[in-house]
């Protein structure tokens, strides 16, 4: 081959190349992202997902519905990118880091005779210490149901943490799948007591108030309502990439808005 023609066909092949590079990048590798995500954030999750493709259409973002132990196993095993949990998680194996607040609310049956309970006389119903609620004179007191959260949930552990300490719950309490499933049960069951997350609950049942407490988000943002924990946004390591620009837009002011219509957001 001539030198001209070698000149001739190392331009082309330039020309391809650059071609080649030309349409990458008009056409990116759009970020995919698997989030995992427990009874208690699934609902903020979608809503963050959502906001976030319609800023970024060409994002392709997924949930994956699971159990707290099932969304951090899938981010242990690679089967998610990341997961939102509701309460912090323990030990140092995992990247975590709080993206949002959530409020714990005792909930109780409409004709619940009480209006509130303090950290003491929680511990003691739970526990199954007390097993009546207070009664007029000469009525027979009326029976405390508790209803909670199955051992494993975040609702349930955030409880134990917050308010049991440790203690074990009542082995005559009735056992929900989730916090919502709970307030449902408590709504139905005269007598009956429960912990659920979140300000929202059914018009038919009672949330008490904690330590004379009201359990609302103002409450909860002036510190004087404490049964207070965050969600936590997990992920196998320091997120870098795609996923590290979802984490930082989740924490900024526009994420945050969205935090806001579920929760409290991180630093209220």
């Amino acid at each position: 081959m001539s030198p001209a023609a070698r000149t001739l066909v190392l331009v082309a092949l330039a020309a391809l190349l650059a071609g080649c590079a030309g349409g990458a990048a008009l056409n990116p590798v759009a970020p995919t992202i698997r989030l995992a995500v427990d009874d208690a954030t699934a609902p903020l999750a979608e809503s963050l997902l959502n906001s976030y493709e319609t800023l970024h259409p060409g994002a392709l973002l997924s949930l994956i519905p699971t159990s707290r132990e099932g969304a951090l196993h899938a981010v242990e095993t690679g089967r998610a990118d990341a997961a939102l949990v509701l309460h912090p998680v323990e030990g140092e194996a995992l990247f975590h880091t709080p993206i949002a607040q959530e409020m714990l609310v005792l909930v109780g049956h409409p004709d619940l005779p009480v209006d509130g309970l303090n950290r003491v006389d929680a511990r003691a119903i739970f526990t199954g210490q007390v097993r009546g609620w207070p009664a007029p004179d000469g009525l027979p007191p009326q029976r405390i149901e508790v209803v909670v959260p199955e051992a494993g949930t975040s609702t349930r552990l955030a409880f134990d943490t917050l308010v049991l300490s440790g203690a074990p719950v009542t082995g005559s309490a009735r056992v929900a799948a989730s916090g919502e499933h709970a307030a449902q049960i408590v709504a139905q069951t005269p007598g009956a007591v429960g912990i659920a997350s979140g300000e929202a609950q059914p018009p038919d049942i009672k949330p008490l108030a904690y330590e004379d407490v009201e359990p609302t988000r103002e409450n909860a943002r002036n510190n004087t309502y404490r049964l207070v924990t965050s969600v936590e946004f997990v992920a196998g390591a320091e997120p870098q990439g795609a996923l590290r620009s979802f984490l930082d837009w989740v924490l900024s002011e526009d994420g945050q808005s969205v935090v806001r219509r579920h929760m409290l957001a991180v630093n209220e």
